[in-house]
């Protein structure tokens, strides 16, 4: 499956104006996870009209039952068992999710510099961009959501679901964490390595 898809483009990011450490957050409820950092002062990564909020959430999953809520059985049949299309979920916040991520598992980890820059590359990768580099257009505004859906780089499958891909993403930014057989999100906490979780 890794060899139908695209490598990712290259990514240029704005330059961080100070050297301290960034909080880098996983948040895990309901079924999903996804990761959510400290946006840099000048830095627009959030969704269209909330570019510039100070704190910035990634998720990820399959197109058809993440984003558009399709639990038809064919569907379900196509999540679960075949490679289908992924979406990257972009929202932006006014706060860490310590004020709204109740109900779920919330964990934190401070990042470097080098540490942050190489996270916001992998995760801005996600994104099925053009030649020019840049991220696709949104998909439109789904209900429910207040952030903004944008065409995935990676297939989905369900061994290789959105809890998977929250701790590969930080494996694969260098962070310790292991997404080896990680498919619920009660996994996730236990793979990711200098997290602490926040109570």
């Amino acid at each position: 499956m890794r060899l139908a898809v695209p490598p990712p483009a290259q990514i240029a990011l704005p330059a961080i104006t100070d050297d301290r450490p960034r909080l880098v957050y996983v948040v895990a409820w309901g079924y999903h996870s996804s990761i959510i950092f400290e946006q840099p002062s000048g830095w627009r990564l959030g969704p269209e009209g909330k570019e510039s909020k100070p704190w910035i959430e990634y998720g990820w999953g399959d197109r058809a039952f993440y984003m558009e809520s399709n639990y038809a059985p064919h569907a379900l049949f196509a999540t679960l068992f075949l490679p289908t299309e992924s979406v990257v979920y972009v929202n932006s916040h006014d706060a860490p999710p310590t004020t709204w991520g109740a109900g779920g598992e919330v964990f934190v980890r401070e990042f470097s510099p080098e540490e942050f820059r190489r996270l916001v590359t992998v995760l801005e990768g996600e994104f099925a961009r053009g030649d020019g580099g840049a991220r696709p257009p949104a998909f439109a505004p789904v209900e429910g959501y207040g952030g903004r859906f944008y065409p995935g780089r990676n297939l989905y499958i369900y061994w290789s679901n959105c809890n998977t891909w929250t701790v590969e993403k930080l494996q694969e930014a260098g962070i310790e964490a292991s997404p080896l057989l990680v498919i619920l999100k009660e996994q996730v906490g236990g793979r990711l390595g200098e997290f602490r979780r926040v109570k």
